[in-house]
């Protein structure tokens, strides 16, 4: 399980941590790179799905 997430020169994200757990929920203000997080989490999510052949 993906256990933290660093994202570094991202779009508008320039050095990000987020410890991540089985379930987790972004929230904020419109305006506030949610969907830039949102975005760079599933690509990742979904790598590390795919390297782990659960796809």
């Amino acid at each position: 399980m993906i256990r933290q997430l660093h994202i570094n020169n991202y779009k508008s994200l320039f050095d990000l941590t987020l410890e991540v757990g089985r379930f987790n929920v972004l929230i904020g203000e419109n305006r506030h790179s949610l969907t830039d997080r949102q975005a760079n989490l599933t690509y990742w999510v979904r790598r590390e799905v795919k390297a782990l052949g659960k796809d």
